[in-house]
């Protein structure tokens, strides 16, 4: 787990040489599929163009084809939702409402 927090951390750098070196640490710690789900949520954090860069970082330090796709494919949803329930607890709710009256997509984007 301490090469996925490295990684989170090195993402908010946008610095290219260290996400590449986390990236690499991360997948050969057998985070690859975790590594990746970070280097796409950068865009939430970084902006599009780092997280674009993040995610082909990750690409390159696969060193190969990606992992065949689950034959079960994991409720991304589900997931999320339990994330987020975890992170804002019992203002989970209070906080999808003040989204959905700032825009009614946003509450679908958390």
């Amino acid at each position: 787990m301490p090469a996925l927090l490295n990684l989170a951390a090195a993402l908010g750098t946008r610095n290219e040489v260290l996400i590449d070196r986390r990236l690499t640490e991360a997948i050969e710690d057998g985070h690859e599929e975790a590594s990746g789900e970070l280097a796409l949520m950068a865009v939430f954090v970084t902006g599009f163009p780092a997280g674009l860069a993040a995610a082909r970082s990750w690409a390159r330090a696969r060193k190969g084809a990606p992992s065949p796709e689950p034959t079960v494919r994991p409720d991304y949803r589900a997931r999320g939702e339990e994330g987020y329930r975890g992170v804002y607890g019992s203002q989970a709710d209070a906080l999808r409402q003040a989204l959905a009256e700032a825009h009614p997509a946003l509450p679908d984007l958390v």
